[in-house]
C-alpha cells in the first residue's frame, strides 16, 4: 500500500512589542503570538519555554503571560487577552474549535530541560511537582487519520496537520468564535477585533505550499463567517506536503519618541543586533540593567539592542551618546563577538582608548566597540575635521581591523583642522563647500589609525571589500567633482547628483577605477556589494524629471526587468564589471509614486535582494509585487518593500509589501547562510527588527 502523509504547516505570525519600561524594570521577554501589531504590553518569560500541564479546569495544558492565556482542552483551544481601554481592563476571549472532529485530548511531546512546579490548594492531587515543560502538543486522530500538532519554538506558536493514508484533508474545518472579523483570500487569513480593528489576533497568515521543489495548488476556503478549511489538489500522494508562512518574527523596539533602526547584523550565536538613534523624548526607550549606558543623555542618542534569535527576548539594550546629536549608522561583530558601531557624535560623545578623544568640529565621525554583553566600552574614538564629519558604513576584516567610510565637509577657510590623512595615500585636495569621500583604516584596538585618505568630492553610503582581490569599493553620490578613470562606463557627470562608484586598493594609495551613473535629475546609491564573481552591484533611487521635454533617464540594459521610469522616484539596481567599464545589468523598479532602495544584499546564488520603501499614497500604478508574495497589496501610505532579482536584473523573482502601520520602511537588511532575511528600520514611531524567509515558488517568473 502506498503511504501518503500530507503535512499542512501553518504559523501564528509573531507580532511582538517590547514593553517600554524604565531602566529599573526587571528584564522581560515576549513570544506571545497573540500580541497586537500596534499595542504595547509587558510579558512574563514562561510562554517561550513551552506548554505546561494544568489541573482544576477544562484545559489540560496552557501557555500564559501576565495578560494573555492560551488553553488547550478537548478538541478546542481558548485565547484570552487582557486589554486596557482607558482606566478599564477588558478580557477578550476567543476560541478555536474543529468542526465535526473527534473528541480528543492533547498529548505532550518533546519535554524540555525546564521544570515546573505548582502547589495550589491543600489537595496534593492538584499539585504539579517538578514536571517538564513541553515543546509539542499532539491531538492524535483529531479527524480520522489526521493528527494536529502544536509546537512552540523559535518560530513561535505553530500547528501542523498530518494527513495519513486514506484521509481527506478537506474534512478539516477551523471555527473561530469571539468578537472577531475575518478577512480571507485564497492565500491568507486575517483576524481582527471587531471593536478595535487595530487589535490583531492573526495577521496575514499566509498559505504557501511546496512539495519538494514543486509548487502545490492549495488555498483557504471560507466555510462560515469565522470558519475556513483548505482545498489542496494536484499533489504527489507519495511525498510530504508543506504549507508554509513567511514572516518568522516581528519585534518593535522603542520609547515614546520616534526611534529608528539603521543597521542590523547577527553574531555567531544567531543573536540579532540592531543599532540606530532615539530622540531626547524617548527617555523611556527600553534599556537593560547593567548595560553600558542605561539613561538618555542628549537631544539624540545612539542605541544598540541585542535580541535572541527569534526576536522574543532583549539580551541587552543600551544608549550610546552624549548631550548632543549622536547617531549610529552601522553595526558589525568582531571575531570575539564584540559589537562595533559607527556614525557621528557631538562634543561629549563617550570616548575610551581613543585615536582621538576630542571632537574637532560640530560633529565628528565616531567608531566604538562594546563588549558582547553590552556592559562595557572597549574603545571609542572620534575622527574628523573642523566642521561636519559622518561615518556611514564600515567593513571589519579578519584581523578585526576596521575600514570606515563616510564624508567630511568644510565650507570656509577659517578652520585649519582638516580630516586626518596619512602619508602614502591618495590624499585628494579638499575643496571648500563640498562633501568629500573618506576611507579610514583603524587597527583592532581603535586607537591606531593605520591609513586614512580623502577620495574627491562625494557622499558615500556603502562600502564592501572584494574577497578575490581585496580591493575596496565605495558608492554614494556626487555633485560632479568625483574622480573617474579612463574607459569608465561614464566619465561625465549628467546633472544634479549622480551616483559615484570608486574602486580603491586596501592601502588607499590610488583610485583604481571610478565612474558616474545617472540621469539629468538626482540619483543616489545607498548600498554597494561585490558578488562572488567580482562584479559590483549597487542599489538606490533615481528621481525622474517630469518637467523636461527630453530628460536623460537612469541607464538600464536591454534585457532589464523594467527600462522605463514609472513615477517621480524609482528604485534602481545595477551590476558593473569589476573595472567599472561595462554596465552588465541595470533595471528600474517602481510605481507611479516614490520608491527607494536603502540597502541591498547578495544571496548565496548571487541573486540580489533590495529593501526600502514605497510611498503608496494613491498611486496610479503601485510598486510591483509577485504572485503569492507575503503581501501583494499596499497599506496605503509608506510601506516597506522587499524585492529579489536574478543576477541579470531581468526577472523579479520575489517582491512584496510588508505593512504593519502607515509609516513603515526598512533601512537595512542582513541575509544569513540559510537565506533568511533580517530587517530593521522605522515602524511609525518605533525601530523594529524582523525576520522573513523567502521561499520562491518554483514557477516564479
Amino acid at each position: 500500500m502506498n503511504k501518503r502523509i500530507i503535512r499542512i504547516f501553518l504559523l501564528f505570525i509573531i507580532l511582538t512589542s517590547l514593553y517600554l519600561y524604565s531602566p529599573k524594570t526587571p528584564q522581560i521577554q515576549n513570544t506571545d503570538p497573540l500580541q497586537s501589531n500596534n499595542e504595547i504590553a509587558d510579558y512574563l518569560p514562561d510562554l517561550s519555554q513551552g506548554f505546561r500541564r494544568n489541573v482544576g479546569n477544562q484545559f489540560s495544558y496552557i501557555l500564559s503571560t501576565r495578560d494573555k492565556f492560551v488553553g488547550f482542552g478537548k478538541s478546542q483551544v481558548w485565547f484570552s487577552v487582557l486589554e486596557t481601554n482607558g482606566n478599564d481592563q477588558i478580557k477578550n476571549v476567543h476560541s478555536l474549535t474543529f468542526q465535526n472532529s473527534n473528541a480528543v485530548d492533547p498529548v505532550p511531546n518533546q519535554p524540555s530541560s525546564t521544570k515546573f512546579s505548582s502547589f495550589i490548594g491543600k489537595a496534593s492531587t492538584n499539585w504539579i511537582v517538578n514536571e517538564p515543560l513541553y515543546h509539542q502538543l499532539i491531538y492524535y486522530n483529531l479527524y480520522d487519520s489526521i493528527d494536529l500538532i502544536f509546537t512552540i519554538g523559535s518560530e513561535g506558536l505553530k500547528y501542523d496537520f498530518i494527513v495519513h493514508p486514506n484521509a481527506n484533508p478537506s474534512n478539516i474545518e477551523l471555527q473561530w468564535k469571539g468578537d472577531l472579523k475575518m478577512d480571507l483570500s485564497d492565500t491568507r487569513v486575517n483576524l481582527v477585533s471587531s471593536a478595535n480593528p487595530d487589535r490583531t489576533l492573526l495577521k496575514d497568515f499566509q498559505l504557501y505550499v511546496t512539495q519538494g521543489n514543486e509548487a502545490v495548488n492549495a488555498k483557504f476556503v471560507k466555510t462560515g463567517e469565522l470558519a475556513y478549511g483548505f482545498k489542496i489538489s494536484n499533489y504527489n500522494s507519495h511525498k510530504d506536503l508543506t504549507i508554509d508562512p513567511l514572516i518568522e518574527f516581528f519585534t518593535h523596539i522603542g520609547g515614546s519618541g520616534t526611534d529608528e533602526g539603521f543597521a542590523i547584523t547577527k553574531d555567531s550565536n544567531q543573536n540579532i543586533i540592531i543599532a540606530g538613534a532615539t530622540p531626547d523624548s524617548a527617555t523611556d526607550f527600553p534599556t537593560t540593567p547593567g548595560a553600558y549606558q542605561e539613561t538618555h543623555n542628549g537631544s539624540m542618542d545612539g542605541f544598540i539592542t541585542k535580541l535572541s534569535p527569534n526576536g522574543s527576548q532583549v539580551i541587552f539594550s543600551t544608549f550610546l551618546g552624549g548631550s548632543g546629536n549622536d547617531v549610529l549608522h552601522d553595526v558589525k561583530i568582531d571575531s570575539a563577538g564584540n559589537i562595533i558601531v559607527c556614525g557621528y557624535g557631538a562634543s561629549d560623545y563617550p570616548t575610551l582608548n581613543a585615536y582621538n578623544q576630542t571632537n574637532s568640529g560640530m560633529s565628528d565621525a565616531v567608531l566604538s566597540k562594546l563588549s558582547s554583553d553590552g556592559s562595557s566600552l572597549i574603545f571609542s574614538t572620534f575622527i574628523g575635521g573642523g566642521l561636519n564629519d559622518e561615518a556611514t558604513q564600515m567593513y571589519v576584516m579578519n584581523d578585526n581591523s576596521i575600514f570606515i567610510t563616510g564624508y567630511t565637509y568644510r565650507y570656509s577657510t577659517t578652520s585649519q583642522i582638516y580630516f586626518p590623512e596619512t602619508a602614502g595615500t591618495y590624499n585628494s585636495i579638499h575643496v571648500n563647500g563640498y562633501q568629500h569621500n573618506f576611507i579610514s583604516h583603524f587597527a583592532a584596538n581603535g586607537s591606531t589609525l593605520l591609513t586614512s585618505s580623502l577620495f574627491g568630492e562625494g557622499h558615500p553610503n556603502g562600502i564592501d571589500i572584494d574577497k578575490i582581490s581585496g580591493d575596496i569599493v565605495i558608492a554614494g553620490y556626487s555633485l560632479g567633482l568625483a574622480p573617474t578613470s579612463f574607459g569608465a562606463f561614464n566619465e561625465t557627470y549628467s546633472g544634479n547628483e549622480d551616483v559615484s562608484i570608486l574602486r580603491i586598493p586596501q592601502d588607499l594609495s590610488a583610485v583604481y577605477y571610478g565612474t558616474y551613473i545617472g540621469g539629468t535629475d538626482s540619483d543616489y546609491a545607498n548600498a554597494v556589494k561585490f558578488d562572488s564573481t567580482g562584479s559590483i552591484v549597487i542599489a538606490g533611487s533615481t528621481i525622474n524629471d517630469t518637467y523636461l521635454l527630453n530628460p536623460v533617464v537612469f541607464p538600464t540594459t536591454s534585457n532589464a526587468y523594467n527600462t522605463t521610469p514609472s513615477g517621480a522616484e524609482d528604485v534602481f539596481v545595477s551590476r558593473f564589471s569589476g573595472n567599472l567599464s561595462i554596465l552588465l545589468a541595470s533595471t528600474l523598479i517602481g510605481g507611479t509614486s516614490g520608491d527607494v532602495a536603502y540597502d541591498l544584499q547578495i544571496d548565496n546564488d548571487d541573486t540580489i535582494i533590495v529593501v526600502g520603501l514605497t510611498d503608496n499614497y494613491a498611486p496610479l500604478i503601485p510598486y510591483p509585487t509577485t504572485s503569492g508574495a507575503f503581501n501583494e497589496s499596499t497599506f496605503g501610505y509608506i510601506d516597506l518593500i522587499l524585492s529579489k532579482l536574478d543576477t541579470n536584473c531581468s526577472k523579479l523573482l520575489y517582491s512584496t509589501y510588508i505593512s504593519i502601520n502607515f509609516d513603515f520602511y526598512a533601512n537595512a537588511a542582513y541575509v544569513d547562510q540559510r537565506g533568511r532575511v533580517y530587517l530593521t528600520g522605522k515602524g511609525y514611531l518605533d525601530a523594529f527588527a524582523m525576520s522573513i524567509e523567502i521561499n520562491l515558488r518554483p514557477d516564479a517568473p
